[in-house]
């Protein structure tokens, strides 16, 4: 295998990726839903789409903290979460 280097773009899409894997996975718990239903929640939520498009730096933040804040600003992915169960 050939090491070559890393682009910006490449380590900025590795850098999302990671985090919408941790958030999927810290988002099950308190909504009490599986992996498959934490991950369809998360992608229809306007933190995933923010974080996509790289909108005020969101990428950067604690996966902790934006489960947190996308608990207490988006109400519609807690009413998604009761109808998945």
């Amino acid at each position: 295998m050939i090491d070559a280097p890393m682009n910006a773009e490449v380590l900025e899409e590795m850098l999302k990726r990671n985090q919408d894997t941790e958030i999927v996975t810290l988002l099950a718990e308190p909504l009490d839903v599986g992996p498959e239903e934490a991950l369809r929640i998360y992608y229809s939520s306007r933190l995933s789409e923010q974080i996509n498009e790289g909108a005020y730096g969101i990428q950067y933040m604690d996966p902790a903290y934006l489960v947190e804040d996308l608990l207490e600003n988006e109400p519609e992915v807690v009413e998604l979460a009761a109808r998945l169960k």
